[in-house]
């Protein structure tokens, strides 16, 4: 039987280390490292594995060094987790570093993924021309174009030759981007006519240069010449336009080309262009004249829609808004900002008080009137809603009153009319109704009287992101004090300055910093100053300051905060015209007073003029003088007629005394500003204040300094008594006032005195818009305040 023997052999193995050459003949590689049979002598193939393989070497390195991890934790625990902590926080500031710099730059990683795996149809164009619609194309062939019979025209557009301007509209935007081929051409216009079906202007538009030929070869204009179908108006044009430009490219626009009439120039280059915060160095305007013998009725109406869009540049407001709801018959859904998230702050200015827009179903004085309205609406715009496939929730909301949860109950159980077939989901519903209801709940809750009880029923279409109030409201914010604006009304003031990106808003009595946080949340930068240099400067503390409240809110921080004065101003008398907009609530004595730099001795002349020895300049706080409300007012007013850029606007709390519950109001005037909003808020039975909006519309001029100053000496000696001090606190609960008031208490006795309900009593009416429009709009505040 063979035998067999392993045989390892290492010569020099444990004894003195003899070197023998690969080709020496002693060399023992003549005998392989395998299995032998003695008798044969033939090598054997062995079928033991190997002591190490490539698997599992790397597995006994792992449990070594993990072994020695373990073993270096247990000897020395307190110096691992440090260690640990310190890499933990290096990671989380890197990853914070590099988040903020993908945000400043606008980049979105999706987008950019998106990009590179070519998901936008036309992400190599950069340019956009936008043709704006003005009519919808009705004929059922394209041989007339150029009759008016052709075009659903408006009255006011019924002239001869209004057909042909429209055809050099849409030559001039073919033409303009026939000359860019990286440019993208829209026709910009949405379902606006009733009668004329449903059908878009830019549809329209885009058919008669299809039919005429315009386009060209298939390669040219054509393949980049789309629509922009949901506009109502000309900012919705560019707005609208730009986002659709977004959602075809990934990208935003770097110059945008507008074809219209040339009278809307100025609507378009300027107004427009300001509202959306586009670079004026980049938009060019491509304007054709109105038809003949309409020009000088064409520039009359324009002159009345420009002036409305200076007042209310987004179109929040009254008759804009109303034209706007006018010229959606169909109730199209808008999509934006879906398509473009970046500009989400454009399509907010007009919703900090507004709940929400709601498809009107039906409304009556009572519950059977509501019934027969609801069973009168279409079938066709219900059933959808109503599908077994889908979820909803019914919300019930009141004004005026309060409904108990039992009452909630029974009117929702009243609806069973209503063949709601889905299921209920009160967290996430695919679809919200709302039963909402008005009474006549009298005058005694201080609030704007209801004409008659009204109930409306509807299902909510979009809803305004109100979020950010609690966010920001002040119990959690990090330094205030006995002044602090409320957070709600600091977002009002705001919007009413137009405050976005690429605005400087200026506070002179900035406090704790509450109207510039709410500036800085709509993206401008922001600067503010107050007399009180422990305010501005030291807070409560290092991490208790103005500056801690924009960390709070990881807001960018102010380009600086000034010990200032606004009677002495430090600003040198050549520097005009800095701010976009003023956003302040002056000092008038309620719960502080208004000072100014002098001290009393310095004022009577009892002491004269004196420098802060340099040794106690960081400790010094300067002494401070009563500083009167009418002084106050006029320094303000001259402030902002030399620092606001001519069109920027100035917005400033004011107060007024109320007599029998009313109020005759003289507000403060200046040469270069034009009032165009005040709303009053009732803050007791003897006092209010009222949010003035002024715009600038006058250059400031020595003239009109001089002019400043008589103005403000007779706005000062019509005015009531209080306002000579400026302590409107000390001076309607003076002794005197006390007295009358003990003398005509039968006059309020408790049953006549008004409730008030709120902070903003006098600023809460219901709106509801005309029922054929088919929305009904909840907004908390009077029109001119909308913003």
């Amino acid at each position: 039987m063979p035998i067999s023997v392993n045989l390892f052999l290492e010569f020099g193995a444990g004894r003195s280390k003899v070197s023998q050459s690969e080709g020496s003949p002693k060399s023992f590689h003549a005998y392989p490292r395998v299995d032998f049979d003695l008798e044969s002598g033939n090598a054997r193939k062995s079928f033991r594995k190997s002591k190490s393989t490539p698997l599992i070497d790397p597995i006994r390195k792992i449990n070594s060094v993990v072994n020695r991890i373990h073993y270096v934790c247990k000897l020395h625990p307190v110096a691992v987790f440090l260690a640990a902590l310190f890499v933990g926080i290096t990671i989380l500031v890197v990853l914070s570093v590099y988040e903020s710099r993908f945000r400043m730059m606008g980049f979105r990683r999706s987008d950019d993924l998106s990009l590179s795996l070519g998901l936008y149809p036309l992400a190599n164009l950069r340019n956009l021309v936008m043709v704006a619609g003005h009519s919808i194309y009705t004929s059922t062939t394209c041989g007339k174009v150029d009759s008016e019979d052709s075009w659903f025209l408006e009255p006011y557009q019924k002239n001869p030759g209004q057909a042909a301007t429209f055809l050099a509209h849409i030559q001039e935007g073919v033409e303009s981007a026939a000359k860019d081929k990286r440019s993208l051409l829209l026709f910009s216009g949405g379902e606006t006519r009733k009668d004329a079906g449903p059908r878009s202007e830019a549809q329209s538009y885009w058919s008669v240069a299809e039919s005429q030929g315009w386009f060209g070869q298939q390669d040219s204009v054509r393949g980049r010449a789309l629509t922009e179908e949901h506009a109502r108006d000309s900012f919705e044009n560019l707005l609208f336009s730009v986002c659709r430009f977004r959602e075809l490219t990934g990208t935003y626009p770097q110059n945008i080309t507008v074809v219209s009439y040339d009278f809307k120039k100025e609507r378009f280059a300027h107004l427009h262009r300001l509202a959306i915060g586009f670079p004026e160095g980049r938009f060019f305007y491509i304007g054709t004249p109105a038809a003949p013998g309409a020009q000088e009725a064409a520039e009359k109406g324009e002159a009345q829609v420009r002036a409305q869009f200076q007042e209310d540049p987004y179109g929040c407001l009254s008759s804009l808004h109303r034209k706007r709801l006018k010229r959606d018959p169909f109730h199209r859904l808008i999509p934006y900002p879906n398509g473009c998230p970046e500009l989400k702050g454009l399509f907010s200015y007009c919703g900090i008080l507004v709940k929400g827009f709601y498809e009107l179903w039906g409304q009556g004085s009572s519950y059977e009137e509501l019934e027969k309205a609801i069973k009168d609406f279409p079938d066709e715009r219900k059933l959808p809603y109503l599908t077994s496939d889908s979820t909803f929730r019914i919300t019930v909301d009141s004004f005026g009153k309060v409904i108990s949860f039992q009452e909630q109950n029974e009117r929702i159980q009243g609806l069973s009319y209503i063949p709601f077939m889905g299921r209920v989901d009160l967290r996430n519903p695919e679809h919200r109704f709302w039963l909402i209801e008005t009474d006549d709940y009298g005058s005694n809750n201080g609030l704007p009287p209801v004409v008659q009880r009204t109930i409306f029923f509807g299902r909510e279409v979009g809803a305004a992101d109100r979020k950010l109030l609690p966010t920001y409201q002040l119990k959690s914010r990090r330094y205030l004090g006995p002044t602090a604006m409320d957070a709600e009304m600091a977002f009002l003031m705001a919007n009413q300055g137009l405050a976005q990106p690429g605005k400087l808003v200026y506070d002179p009595f900035v406090g704790t910093g509450s109207i510039l946080v709410a500036a800085a949340h709509f993206g401008a930068m922001t600067m503010g100053a107050d007399i009180d240099i422990r305010v501005v400067r030291d807070g409560r503390g290092p991490n208790c300051n103005v500056w801690s409240n924009f960390e709070q809110y990881n807001l960018p921080m102010p380009i600086s905060l000034l010990r200032a004065d606004n009677n002495l101003p430090p600003w040198r008398s050549s520097l005009k015209e800095v701010f976009d907009a003023i956003i302040c609530d002056p000092p008038y004595g309620v719960r502080a007073g208004g000072r100014k730099s002098g001290g009393r001795k310095l004022l009577r002349g009892t002491v004269d003029p004196y420098t802060v020895p340099e040794e106690k300049r960081l400790d010094h706080i300067p002494s401070t003088a009563p500083y009167s409300l009418a002084e106050c007012m006029h320094d303000l007013l001259d402030l902002s007629a030399k620092m606001l850029v001519m069109g920027g606007r100035l917005v400033f709390f004011f107060p007024v005394v109320r007599e029998d519950g009313l109020t005759n109001a003289q507000f403060p005037e200046h040469p270069c500003f034009t009032l165009i909003a005040s709303c009053e808020q009732i803050l007791s039975l003897r006092y209010s204040r009222y949010l003035l909006t002024m715009v600038k519309t006058g250059a400031y001029t020595e003239e009109i300094e001089e002019s400043a100053q008589k103005m403000h000496l007779e706005f000062k000696e019509n005015h009531l008594k209080w306002l000579e001090d400026g302590n409107l606190h000390s001076a309607v609960f003076s002794p005197a006032d006390s007295q009358e008031a003990l003398g005509a208490k039968s006059k309020f006795d408790r049953d006549s005195k008004p409730k008030y309900r709120g902070k903003y009593a006098s600023m809460l009416p219901v709106v509801p818009l005309p029922v054929d429009s088919g929305l009904i709009k909840l907004a908390y505040l009077q029109s001119n305040c909308l913003l």
